[in-house]
């Protein structure tokens, strides 16, 4: 496994290569770069966790071939993983505002009142332009009116008010501000911080380097294959796959309760054992480093974007050249006319 600060900047040219080459190159789904955090999102929902462990499945079954197809013996295939650890250059804070008022005018001022004072409090570390009020949801709500009658009583649902719902979205460079925003929100009874995005500038650069890193492992491991089997490839036809896929935080949040419940202690009492609720613990959990062959900064202090990239080059081992030799005898007839003759 090699470790790597920096990813290298060194492209690799694979071979000079005097036939034609035959590459095959196979990209995986395509990736989003809008990164999610930890947030109040995660808390509480099952589907969410179970949306993740679909999310890592299908990035794992991306990222693996099935070589039971290759039949032919003379094959030898080099298959490579890099994973890079990349610290996020913005973030996104998305809170939820919910208000409620007799009239949609009436909750509509109240939520921008608070916007505002909360505005003036981020001012100093945020730029306005980098807060953004979204919009979400404007309902009435109803409450039972009860009509009385001669002999009986009708319900009926009239509205009485209105729930307005929005949110707002605060760009900040340092992960260190979101305390100070956290702060300043619940100051103004803003309190749902729903999920925080990250974001990378330049991801298709990461996926570069990795995969010129890979390229030039695979070339060490080609001459190292040489000098010690003593026979060459043959890299007239060579076949590449490549895939790549992109790991964000929220997909590595795992979730445990951490007490237990047992005492041998309590069992000998006659009277009864309260049970006490069991925080529910998350914490990040990256992804593992086993399965690697590059990692480039592998020492990760906070959460993070990790990029993964997979190559599999195929060679096959040089056959030595068979130079078939076949005699032909000429006679001449009487005639003087020439025939061939086939000796088998």
């Amino acid at each position: 496994m090699l470790y790597l600060a920096k990813p290298t900047k060194t492209i690799l040219k694979l071979c000079d290569m005097k036939k034609e080459i035959l590459i095959l190159l196979i990209i995986g789904t395509p990736y989003i770069l809008l990164a999610q955090v930890s947030g109040n999102s995660l808390y509480g929902q099952d589907n969410r966790y179970k949306f993740r462990n679909e999310a890592i499945n299908t990035m794992q079954s991306t990222m693996q071939w099935d070589n039971t197809n290759i039949q032919d013996p003379n094959a030898v295939i080099f298959n490579l993983r890099g994973l890079a650890n990349i610290k996020a250059d913005a973030y996104t804070a998305i809170f939820n505002i919910t208000q409620v008022g007799e009239t949609a005018t009436k909750a509509n001022e109240l939520v921008n009142q608070r916007y505002e004072a909360f505005l003036t409090e981020i001012a100093s570390y945020v730029k306005k332009e980098d807060v953004y009020l979204d919009m979400v949801s404007q309902v009435p709500i109803y409450e039972v009116e009860v009509t009385q009658k001669l002999f009986s009583k009708t319900y009926n649902e009239v509205p009485k008010g209105f729930e307005l719902q929005k949110n707002i979205h605060v760009l900040y460079k340092k992960g260190a501000d979101l305390d100070r925003i956290l702060e300043a929100a619940a100051k103004h009874e803003i309190y749902d911080l729903i999920k925080v995005d990250y974001y990378i500038e330049d991801g298709d650069k990461v996926f570069s380097q990795l995969r010129d890193s890979l390229l030039l492992l695979v070339n060490e491991r080609v001459k190292s294959y040489n000098k010690l089997l003593g026979e060459k490839l043959d890299t007239a036809y060579t076949s590449i796959q490549e895939n790549k896929a992109m790991t964000f935080p929220i997909d590595r949040y795992s979730k445990y309760t951490p007490a237990s419940s047992s005492s041998v202690e309590a069992l000998g009492r006659k009277s009864g054992v309260t049970a006490v609720r069991k925080p529910t613990i998350m914490f990040y959990d990256k992804l593992s480093y086993h399965n690697f062959d590059i990692i480039v900064n592998p020492i990760v202090l906070e959460p993070v974007v990790q990029y993964t990239y997979q190559i599999k080059v195929q060679y096959h081992r040089k056959r030595p050249v068979q130079i078939k030799t076949q005699n032909h005898y000429k006679i001449i007839n009487s005639n003087g006319d020439v025939k061939t003759l086939e000796v088998k």
